[in-house]
């Protein structure tokens, strides 16, 4: 599984997006997530909200990949961040629940489709919001 997010600090919004990669090939997920203070804060969301995915879809065994080297280092308990511990410690939980789970990081050229899909999000959002 991928994950990534775009943020939009004018408006403190956050496209996600992430594909979970099968037997059956890939599918993808995206949403957007509002009153997200950072682009830390915007990648965590991602990653959590890629792991309840994989949860509800049956998934036992994964390797979560995201372009975010402080997120995956965090996870990892390799450096602490304040502003995102509450978001990291509702992964570590979720990771327990898995039979095999690891968590590395992948360059932003490896993470295209995932990104694509976050920019998307916020682009639509933008999109939606100035018509109201």
């Amino acid at each position: 599984m991928r994950s990534d997010a775009s943020w939009k600090g004018d408006r403190n919004v956050a496209g996600l997006g992430w594909v979970i990669y099968g037997e059956n090939g890939p599918i993808k997920f995206s949403a957007v997530e509002e009153h997200v203070s950072t682009p830390l804060m915007a990648e965590s969301i991602a990653m959590r909200a890629a792991l309840v995915k994989c949860k509800e879809m049956g998934v036992h065994r994964i390797r979560c990949e995201a372009d975010s080297k402080q997120l995956i280092a965090c996870i990892r308990n390799e450096e602490p961040m304040p502003e995102i511990y509450g978001i990291v410690s509702d992964i570590v939980a979720l990771a327990s629940e898995f039979e095999t789970i690891s968590f590395g990081w992948i360059s932003r050229l490896e993470n295209v489709i995932a990104d694509g899909l976050a920019k998307q999000c916020v682009v639509v959002n933008e999109d939606v919001n100035s018509l109201t």
